[in-house]
């Protein structure tokens, strides 16, 4: 006895389902990887900008133009954030610029100023902005022997080797991790 053979429609009715598979899931990794890549990863500021001089980094900004920055961060959320008081409310927004401005009382870098605005974005509890450190910024910190953070750190056995910098003394202290 021999095997029952499909039936030509049944045969056509299977290829036609797996082209339109097929024709369905190439549509949308074309979508995909064209639509949705500017979105998808993040963009650096930085390359749109050009890079500033070893001058420029060193130079000093008046108090005055220092506190407008801090307003103009505000306004910037105001206009771009579809909700920027979701998290905190406005008044605190407003105190804790007029903190940092405040605080404002000499002329500073922009390496010295960066910490203010930091706080101020930081101060949104968003998740939608940041603030990030250009890298001629950087790379001019490390030339001169700056560190990102006060600290360094190092795995050790269980834990975790943290030594403080302060003025060239190293404080050492242990902290055990779970």
């Amino acid at each position: 006895m021999q095997a029952a053979r499909p039936r030509p429609r049944r045969r056509l009715r299977r290829l036609a389902a797996w082209t339109a598979c097929i024709a369905v899931i190439a549509t949308a990794a074309v979508t995909l990887s064209g639509g949705c890549s500017q979105s998808m990863f993040m963009q650096d500021p930085w390359d749109a900008i050009p890079k500033a001089t070893p001058e420029e980094i060193a130079k000093l900004h008046e108090p005055e133009a220092l506190r407008a920055d801090l307003d103009a961060t505000v306004a910037l959320h105001e206009r771009t954030d579809p909700n920027p008081y979701l998290r905190v409310s406005k008044e605190s927004i407003l105190a804790l610029a007029e903190r940092l401005k405040a605080s404002i009382d000499r002329p500073m870098t922009r390496r010295e100023f960066l910490p203010l605005v930091m706080e101020m974005q930081a101060g949104y509890r968003s998740d939608h902005y940041g603030q990030g450190v250009p890298n001629e910024d950087l790379d001019a910190a490390f030339a001169r022997g700056e560190r990102l953070l006060p600290f360094r750190a190092a795995p050790e056995g269980d834990g975790t080797s943290v030594v403080r910098l302060k003025q060239q003394a190293a404080v050492g202290s242990r902290r055990a991790t779970n």
